[in-house]
């Protein structure tokens, strides 16, 4: 509406109050208010703010959308980021299975430590007991100081040293006989083993002799007197028949003759591969050297 057609409706409306109310008030004196001031007053009082919106003042605007599209983008972009994390999850599951089929791998390999397990006991003795060392020679094919079990016999001396040549005159050794350690066994070839004729043991010198020694006793033949093998000219049958002395030590004592000359005391035995004190003790009164 006009402003304008406004205020006039608003005047029309007061005069009409102030003539109902000076109807009911009545007339005022001289000394009072003029007539209708009462009434202006309080048709002043109570005429409406004529001031009120007007024209330019425009309505509430709408509210906008922007912080829902915000939010919505806030949303997209939350699920976006969930929805790529769960894909790599997804992605990264067989890389995850691999360990498993290696865990089962290594899980089948752990039964070889246990094979080693159960293996060890079949080299448990040959490591766990005291060994002997031996020194192997001659025709064998890997000649050389060898480690054996203590209680092993010549054979397997043998064995060790990678067992004895086609030529090998094993029967000159007896090949069950104990090693002892520190011992030299040497294996000789057939054939080689020098023949010493064996000649008659007597009191008096032997025979076809040049006569006897610088003490008047013996010979230069195997046999000595008083019933002692001359360790110089014995072979390795005769000195097989000493006590505690085998085919082998036998043969140790003719190889060491061949290759150091004649024993020039029966103490040069001492020098023989195998032969200790013990030994030693037991052979002084079995064995003299003479000639040589």
């Amino acid at each position: 509406m006009p402003r304008r057609k406004r205020d006039a409706s608003t005047d029309a409306a007061a005069e009409a109050f102030r003539h109902r109310l000076s109807r009911h008030v009545g007339p005022g004196t001289s000394d009072e208010a003029p007539p209708g001031t009462r009434g202006e007053a309080l048709l002043t009082f109570a005429e409406p703010d004529s001031e009120g919106p007007g024209e330019d003042s425009a309505p509430p605007s709408r509210i906008r959308f922007r912080t829902s599209r915000r939010v919505a983008l806030l949303v997209a972009g939350a699920c976006l980021v969930l929805l790529v994390v769960l894909m790599w999850q997804a992605s990264a599951e067989p890389t995850t299975s691999t360990p498993l089929e290696s865990a089962g791998s290594i899980t089948d390999g752990a039964g070889q430590p246990v094979a080693d397990e159960y293996a060890a006991p079949t080299k448990a003795p040959a490591g766990a007991g005291p060994k002997v060392t031996v020194h192997v020679a001659g025709a064998v094919n890997r000649p050389g100081v060898v480690s054996l079990p203590e209680g092993s016999r010549v054979f397997e001396a043998l064995e060790a040293a990678g067992g004895a040549t086609p030529e090998a005159a094993t029967d000159a050794l007896n090949l069950a006989e104990l090693v002892a350690d520190g011992a030299k066994i040497t294996v000789p070839v057939a054939g080689a083993v020098p023949h010493i004729p064996e000649t008659a043991v007597g009191s008096g010198g032997a025979s076809g002799g040049d006569g006897s020694n610088s003490d008047g006793s013996g010979s230069d033949g195997s046999g000595a007197s008083g019933g002692k093998i001359n360790v110089n000219t014995a072979s390795v049958e005769e000195l097989s028949t000493l006590p505690r002395v085998g085919p082998v030590m036998a043969q140790r004592i003719v190889a060491w003759r061949k290759d150091h000359g004649p024993f020039l005391s029966v103490d040069d035995l001492d020098a023989v591969d195998g032969i200790g004190p013990k030994l030693m003790e037991s052979l002084r009164p079995l064995v003299a050297v003479q000639g040589g």
